[in-house]
């Protein structure tokens, strides 16, 4: 997280789409540690979903990869919107209007999450949770050397912008003014 302007605690309401904590939504292949996407923006159900369909967009088509995050409630539905497959629900009967298509997770999407309990200035304990895709899990872990699910890729990303950026060191009062120093 960085902050543009100001810090979010003084921006009003008008301003706080354009300034205030500003995240890098990140997407990172972990096996080249080439970024796919890079979202700019507060940290929202929008710009996750922006950050997901952009990836999904510059991956192969019909590609379904291995997806590591944090816990933050909107990757899931994000995910889901992205790469899951609509299908039509059967009718029970003839009469009324046909029901919306189910959305599912695809088969071959693996998906699993990162959750850091914080306690005071350290990290209290790690609980790793999958979502879907427990045999692919598995087997895209082996194939990266991992042994469990991590999201040490783009953290690694994050320190090394924030020590080659210094709008973005922490305890300073660099704020960045513009969205481009974010990049």
């Amino acid at each position: 997280m960085e902050l543009r302007e100001k810090k979010q605690k003084r921006c009003t309401v008008e301003e706080r789409a354009e300034a205030g904590d500003m995240w890098d939504h990140t997407a990172i292949a972990a096996d080249s540690k080439l970024i796919v996407s890079l979202v700019v923006g507060n940290r929202t159900q929008e710009q996750t979903r922006a950050l997901v369909h952009d990836a999904k967009r510059r991956l192969r088509p019909r590609h379904l990869p291995a997806i590591f995050t944090d816990a933050y409630e909107g990757y899931e539905s994000a995910i889901l919107d992205a790469f899951g497959h609509r299908y039509p629900v059967p009718r029970a009967s003839q009469g009324g209007r046909p029901a919306r298509p189910q959305l599912r997770w695809p088969q071959g999407l693996a998906y699993g999450q990162v959750k850091k309990h914080d306690k005071g200035r350290g990290i209290e304990r790690v609980d790793v949770r999958v979502v879907h895709g427990k045999a692919r899990l598995k087997h895209v872990l082996y194939l990266l050397g991992y042994k469990v699910i991590n999201t040490s890729v783009v953290e690694r990303h994050h320190g090394t912008s924030r020590l080659r950026n210094q709008r973005k060191v922490r305890k300073t009062l660099a704020f960045s003014k513009a969205t481009r120093y974010h990049r």
